[in-house]
């Protein structure tokens, strides 16, 4: 989702929250209110809400964008600095945690491909344990688990255990 307001509403949080609990699994941008220091608890709703993942966003140099939002509902970080995007007629490169969070939500497609008796909290904590971890060990204000890592996420230890163990003739 990338939409965001300073304010919540019990009908957003009520509708997230029954898409969560039917299994859907709903990213949304953590938003651009965030300060240079990286201080305070700045997440826009629907990113706010717990059945929701809030995805900030970091630049080149993996380092946390200025105007990303922060906050406990920061569950991961994704490139959204200079990101191309299309745009009305053309190209244009675009910065914002709207831009970081289609590659969580690409990623979680990817590890559903992979893994398809995944529910959405199965998708939810591969995610996280396989995010690249930039802040404080564990969960942060500014990177969440840390950095959406899609390879290690969308890797399904199955096929890879059976492209191990088998015998090319």
């Amino acid at each position: 989702m990338s939409l965001g307001s300073n304010d919540g509403t019990t009908a957003l949080e009520a509708a997230c929250s029954q898409a969560y609990d039917s299994g859907i699994l709903l990213v949304a941008a953590a938003g651009n209110d965030g300060n240079e220091r990286g201080t305070g608890d700045s997440v826009d709703y629907p990113g706010a809400y717990g059945s929701v993942i809030a995805v900030a966003a970091i630049d080149s140099m993996n380092k946390r964008a200025s105007f990303s939002s922060t906050g406990t509902a920061v569950e991961l970080a994704a490139p959204g600095v200079n990101i191309l995007s299309t745009y009305q007629d053309g190209w244009a490169s675009l910065s914002g945690t709207s831009m970081a969070c289609p590659h969580v939500a690409g990623t979680a497609a990817l590890v559903l491909a992979a893994n398809p008796s995944f529910t959405n909290d199965n998708i939810r904590s591969r995610l996280a344990q396989t995010a690249t971890d930039f802040g404080t060990p564990g969960r942060d204000n500014l990177y969440g688990y840390g950095l959406v890592n899609a390879e290690a996420a969308a890797a399904d230890s199955t096929c890879e255990t059976a492209m191990k163990n088998r015998k090319v003739p």
